[in-house]
């Protein structure tokens, strides 16, 4: 637990424990006393040796010498401390606010019962003894504040400043951490101690000294020991990546630098130095493995001067033999073999792009040895990253994905079969912190993972840690940091922007030796090159190789690993298809018994599942990012909550014992929602799955832990009785869910006699007019929080399990309004259906990723670079509206001074830019007030030459729409976009 610093002589022999705060260790101090010393220590040493209760407070004034001051009046708040000596000393704050406190040592009162810190003048550095003549080993001291004080105290502030040990009880632990050795060390310590000598004796410095080199020794031989049980190696050189936008990108991202290549070196043999296989000044690899023989290399490579892609090569470890295997223009990395001879791989093969990156999106493949029969296996839109071939055969890699929740913590580890059946969540679907889970592989020995704790912005450098998901699936305790000084604390805190910091010179490539010893590429210690490393389960590491002039990555054991068994597919092989999406055919679905696991929904109510898909996005970014309300919504735009087109194929019936057997597209993102007889959403699957042709997926329940069996099979659920029925489209026919073509008519049909017009009733507008990227009725109802939806890039974003009857149509505003008969209104049930699929489906605006606008905000928007809207609203707009309203700079994206919902573009004339400063006299509403309440009206009539100049800019911006209509309306043409899959994006 202690963590020892030498300081010189004299300062060798101090040691402390204190206090919270100060980020870097300090000179150290003398306290009072002949061999007792006071010394800062980190936060990371902090959280490991004092646990603070809630109420304690971190004073940021002037610390005091020696220490950081924590106070606290509450009540029972504690501070515990875990040490090792005969006795310890209190440093702690007096003064006359000060109160009393109860010290407890092994849970039971200390030689100082109560202490009462009241003094009448201060003291920041009062010293008090609390217990002496401890027994031998460790011990537990606990101070509580009692809430009480002096009489003559103003406050019951108790305010520790640190902790003294006698510099003995400090040279015990660091003699008993040498074992046999330490014995005659602490005789002599003994004899010290006796004798009473001070810390100036020369006895002492003498004993440090010895004490220094015993523990060097034992140091270096447990290195020694490391570079005994590390094999040889291959890694790469290479210059470090530049940071791309997102990691999951990082493959088509232009961060790249020419130089380096493939080495081999065996630390047994370190005179040889390292062997160069694979050299080309002029390109750069990008990542690489090893055979289960360990006698051939597979790894990823570029060639920097032409323009090209990242492509599969393969080489003997002996440098002979090399070969290309893939070629085309897509960018091929992380190249794997797979039982039975097949070569799996990451590929922007896909054909699609990343939802919020300007680059490429990517998926897993597999093929044949010789690079032919490419296949797509798995379905996601995003990324998948570090596959590795596990024991069992399948594969395990880290998944990108979003699913209606938090875009930047959802990138987990998965596993899948090799013929891309079986896709399963592996550990972390809802750990925020870290934002990225990546490179995991098995821990020789055990039942762990060895991973890379990464950001999911930059590069995907960060911590090493090591997971055990046999204590819990989504458990931030099944994930335990071992290089803290990069201070990722696993977490499920929807504050996820701790897990995003990027530690640019830290840690990646973690490979396990064995079941303690590890290999690592570790790029701190303010060299600011990446070096190979041995690091142990403890964090502690030793420097393997490094080259003065370049990076070092990579690297990889060349030890022989018996081969996983093949995992023979199942699928009928002649509807295995190369890539996916639509045309694929289908799989099954058996669902055993929804109920389980949805906790507060009552047998008999789920009468329906609803299948949703995720839609690959055809076109890259285009221009700049629009905003909702201040929140990120990218392009193309597609809604104020998600990023994607969402597809509705329809529904299956659910039996009444909770079961459903179906047949489902393959090739696809898949999701599923719950719902009621009336077609309302009760539990929303907060995740994605997939089929491949002919596969049959099976679940227990809806939320169900992952890690149960069914409580009983039941062959004879109606479900499977009946056998796998088809999905029933919906009465308006499947298909990519369309507020325009879907929501509006039946609010045209129902609602827009109220709430249109000039003045609507509710001061709520309902009509199909179109705004600025979207119609006023969309804007209305998602700004007036009419319905309900998840934005995807606020400061905190819902990241774990949507919780039942909590999301979309039961907890909509617009709904209940509906469903009491609000305005004597009684909408009919298929419109009442499209509405709840459309919010359910996160309120999608647009059912396409094709667009007219681009270059502009979300590629739909129609008032970017406009001279109506630049020169002659903003000019009336500051001359009349400003005072009151603010300025405005419509050209800025993240700006909504000037709403949206202000200026109608299909009838300029009911705009409420116009109406709400006109007088009612001249037809207006006169909605504007002055600062102090007063009503102003700002046009007395029509033929005011502002109200006139801003209606005629209003027609303007009209006929800019209609002559180039967006997909919201009829007529829009989709303008061309780029289609290549193989190029550096972010230039």
């Amino acid at each position: 637990m202690h963590r020892f610093f030498d300081r010189g002589a004299i300062a060798a022999i101090a040691f402390a424990l204190c206090w919270a705060g100060s980020p870097t260790l300090s000179h150290v101090q003398a306290g009072e006393g002949n061999s007792s010393w006071v010394d800062r220590i980190n936060d990371t040493e902090v959280k490991r040796h004092i646990a603070y209760s809630p109420g304690w407070t971190l004073w940021t004034g002037k610390q005091p010498r020696g220490g950081t001051l924590h106070y606290a009046n509450g009540t029972d708040c504690t501070a515990k401390l875990t040490f090792s000596g005969s006795e310890i000393y209190l440093v702690h704050k007096s003064g006359p606010d000060c109160g009393i406190a109860h010290i407890l040592v092994d849970g039971k009162l200390a030689s100082v019962k109560t202490l009462d810190t009241y003094s009448p003048i201060v003291d920041w550095n009062c010293r008090t003894v609390l217990a002496k003549d401890l027994p031998p080993g460790k011990h537990v001291l606990t101070i509580r504040v009692t809430g009480r004080k002096h009489a003559q105290s103003s406050n019951t502030y108790v305010q520790i400043v640190g902790f003294d040990l006698s510099a003995a009880a400090a040279l015990t632990d660091r003699i008993a951490s040498l074992g046999f050795e330490g014995g005659k060390l602490q005789e002599e310590l003994t004899r010290l101690t006796e004798a009473k000598a001070i810390v100036t004796d020369s006895r002492w410095v003498a004993l440090v000294a010895r004490i220094r080199e015993a523990e060097g020794a034992a140091q270096r031989r447990k290195f020694d020991s490391y570079f005994k049980r590390c094999p040889p190696i291959a890694f790469v050189k290479r210059h470090h990546f530049k940071s791309p936008g997102a990691g999951g990108v990082l493959l088509c991202w232009d961060v790249f630098r020419p130089g380096g290549g493939i080495y081999t070196y065996d630390p047994s043999r370190p005179k040889l130095e390292e062997r160069e296989i694979f050299r080309r000044d002029n390109g750069v690899v990008f990542d690489m493995t090893a055979s289960f023989d360990a006698r051939k290399l597979l790894f990823s490579y570029r060639d920097c001067t032409p323009d090209d892609s990242f492509h599969i090569y393969e080489i003997n470890v002996d440098g002979t033999g090399l070969r290309q295997i893939t070629t085309g223009r897509y960018h091929d990395v992380s190249p794997f073999y797979l039982p039975g001879g097949k070569i799996g791989f990451v590929s922007t093969r896909v054909k699609s792009f990343s939802m919020c990156q300007d680059a490429a999106a990517s998926a897993l493949h597999v093929m044949d040895a010789d690079g032919k029969n490419i296949r797509r296996i798995q379905f996601g839109t995003l990324a998948d990253l570090s596959p590795h071939v596990l024991d069992d055969g399948s594969i395990l890699f880290t998944r990108w994905e979003y699913q209606d929740k938090s875009v930047f913590t959802v990138q987990s580890l998965w596993t899948i079969n090799p013929d891309g059946t079986r896709l399963n969540l592996f550990y972390g679907n809802t750990i925020t912190i870290p934002n990225t889970i990546w490179q995991a592989k098995p821990i020789p020995g055990t039942k762990k993972l060895l991973c890379t704790m990464a950001p999911h912005h930059g590069n995907l450098v960060g911590a090493i840690g090591i997971v055990d998901r046999r204590l819990g699936q989504e458990s931030p305790k099944a994930m335990r940091n071992i290089t803290p000084e990069i201070p990722y604390t696993p977490s499920v805190d929807p504050n996820w922007r701790p897990g995003d910091q990027l530690y640019y010179w830290s840690y990646r490539d973690p490979y396990p030796i064995d079941k303690e010893l590890f290999l690592v590429a570790y790029g701190g210690g303010g060299v600011q090159r990446y070096r190979l490393f041995l690091l142990d389960d403890k964090g502690e590491k030793v420097r393997l190789w490094e080259d003065e002039r370049i990076s070092c990555f990579s690297p990889i054991p060349l030890v022989a690993r018996r081969q996983p068994p093949n995992i023979n597919s199942a699928l009928p092989t002649s509807k295995v298809a190369s890539g996916g999406g639509p045309g694929m055919g289908h799989g099954t679905f058996l669902l055993m018994d929804v109920y389980q696991g949805l906790n507060g929904v009552n047998r008999g109510q789920v009468a329906a599942i609803r299948v949703m898909s995720q839609v690959a996005k055809p076109t890259n970014n285009r221009g700049r990012r629009a905003y909702f309300k201040g929140h990120d919504i990218v392009d193309p735009v597609i809604g104020a909550g998600t990023f994607y087109v969402k597809h509705n194929y329809g529904t299956v019936p659910v039996g009444k014992d909770g079961s459903a057997y179906f047949k489902a597209p393959a090739g696809v993102e898949l999701y599923f929602q719950a719902l009621d007889v009336d077609g309302k959403e009760l539990s929303r699957m907060g995740s994605i799955t997939q089929l491949q042709p002919g596969e049959t997926q099976s679940c227990i329940g809806c939320h169900e832990s992952r890690s149960v069996a069914p409580s009983q099979w039941r062959p004879s659920a109606s479900a499977i009785r009946r056998g796998p029925v088809d999905i029933t489209p919906p009465p308006w026919g499947a298909g990519p869910v369309d507020f325009v073509r879907h929501v509006q008519p039946g609010l045209d049909k129902y609602c827009v006699k109220c709430h249109s017009g000039v003045d609507p009733d509710g001061d709520i507008d309902l009509s199909g007019d179109k705004t600025r990227h979207f119609n006023i009725a969309y804007d209305n109802l998602l700004r007036r929080s009419l319905v309900n939806f998840f934005y995807l890039t606020p400061p905190q974003e819902e990241t774990g399990n949507f919780q039942p009857l909590k999301t979309g149509s039961h907890v909509s505003k617009v709904v209940s309004l509906i469903e009491k008969g609000h305005g004597a209104v009684k909408m009919d049930d298929d419109s009442r259906r499209r509405l709840y699929t459309w919010i359910e489906a996160n309120v999608p605006y647009y059912g396409t990723y094709e667009h007219t606008r681009p270059g502009t905000p979300g590629s739909r928007d129609a008032w970017w670079g406009k001279p109506w809207l630049q020169r002659d609203i903003a000019s009336i707009y500051h001359d009349r509206c400003a005072s009151c309203h603010g300025q405005a700079n419509p050209q800025d994206a993240h700006s909504e001074t000037i709403h949206p919902t202000w200026i109608n573009l299909t009838h300029p004339r009911y705009s409420r830019m116009l109406n709400a400063p006109l007088a009612k006299t001249a037809g207006g509403i006169q909605r504007c007030k002055a600062k102090d309440g007063a009503a102003v009206v700002v046009f007395k009539n029509k033929l005011d030459p502002g109200y006139q100049a801003m209606l005629e800019a209003i027609r303007q911006g009209k006929k800019s729409l209609d002559d180039k209509p967006r997909f919201d309306m009829p007529g829009a043409k989709p303008s061309s976009y780029e289609q290549d899959f193989g190029r550096l994006f972010g230039r």
